[in-house]
C-alpha cells in the first residue's frame, strides 16, 4: 500500500510541480476535452476509465439528462459488477432551463450502485 501512495505522490509532483520527474503515467491527472482535430472525446475517455475502476467518483459543476445518457449503459455494467460510484453535481442547468420546474426522470439513471447528489429546486436532493 506504501509503495501505491509514493507512486500516487510522484505523479502528482509530476503533473502539478515538475514535469521532468519520472512517475508513473498512469497516476497522472490528465485534462480532458472534446478535441475533433485530435480525435478526442470526453465520452470515450471516460468510458475507458470507468471500464477498469473497482470504484469512481465524477465531480461536475452542471449535467443535462442529455449528457449523463451515453454512460447509462457502462453504469448499467458497472451495476452488475457490483462497483460503487457516484456522481456530484449542482443544479445550476435545472434552475436555467426548468426556472424551478423539475421534470427530471430519476429513474431512468437510478442504479443500486451508483450515488446521484444534486442540490436542486425539485424537493432536496436527488438521490
Amino acid at each position: 500500500m506504501e509503495m501505491k501512495v509514493q507512486e500516487v505522490k510522484q505523479s502528482l509532483e509530476t503533473a502539478f510541480i515538475d514535469g521532468t520527474i519520472n512517475s508513473n503515467l498512469a497516476y497522472q491527472p490528465e485534462f480532458i476535452s472534446n478535441d475533433y482535430k485530435q480525435g478526442k472525446k470526453v465520452l470515450v475517455s471516460l468510458e475507458k476509465e470507468l471500464k477498469k475502476c473497482d470504484e469512481f467518483f465524477i465531480s461536475v459543476a452542471f449535467i443535462k439528462l442529455s449528457g449523463i445518457t451515453p454512460l447509462l449503459m457502462i453504469l448499467k455494467e458497472l451495476e452488475k459488477k457490483g462497483i460503487p460510484g457516484k456522481i456530484i453535481t449542482t443544479d445550476y442547468h435545472w434552475k436555467l432551463k426548468y426556472d424551478n420546474e423539475c421534470d427530471y426522470d430519476k429513474s431512468r439513471v437510478e442504479y443500486k450502485n451508483c450515488i446521484y447528489t444534486a442540490r436542486t429546486s425539485c424537493k432536496g436532493n436527488i438521490k
